[in-house]
């Protein structure tokens, strides 16, 4: 425990009430496409993949919607793609579902720019968290691209070649 003035904060926190980021490298090493895009849509879908309109509706543990952004790839804005499967100029990526989000508070999200590290297709996130970051990373992530091709290339591997197997949480 931690006394902060009058506050008490518990040090101790559940695991499982926590997912940070894995380190930029891995997600980069994990990818298949890394671009930037502009978030033009937000839409909500329940299980069966109907649309949800209520602003209040929420994602997270026990319910069973997915929040999706339509992202529109900015020019210029594709950083790295494996292989020959270039993402299409526009493309749905859902979110992890286990976020405790609201389709209002997502759609706070519409006009933003970011970098999305993507897999697909079919277009999923590499990580629940850490995958779309702020454009003004643009820089760590082309130079973090550059020494992972150097650090593969010196064991003999690529980038461009095969993804390392994934595993699922």
């Amino acid at each position: 425990m931690v006394v902060l003035g009058s506050a008490l904060l518990s040090t101790e926190v559940a695991a499982t009430s926590i997912v940070g980021p894995p380190p930029l490298i891995n997600l980069l090493r994990n990818a298949d496409h890394v671009f930037i895009g502009k978030v033009v849509h937000v839409e909500m879908v329940d299980q069966d993949g109907a649309q949800i309109l209520e602003s209040d509706a929420r994602t997270g543990p026990g319910r069973q919607n997915t929040l999706r952004l339509h992202v529109v790839r900015v020019e210029d804005g594709l950083l790295y793609s494996r292989g020959t499967e270039v993402p299409p100029t526009e493309i749905v990526v859902p979110l992890w579902p286990m976020w405790h989000m609201s389709l209002e508070q997502k759609r706070r999200s519409l006009g933003t720019t970011s970098i999305f590290i993507v897999n697909g297709p079919p277009w999923a996130l590499v990580s629940p968290a850490g995958c779309i970051l702020n454009p003004q990373r643009r820089a760590e992530v082309e130079s973090t691209l550059t020494l992972l091709r150097e650090l593969l290339e010196g064991v003999g591997a690529s980038l461009e070649g095969p993804p390392p197997p994934r595993t699922t949480r």
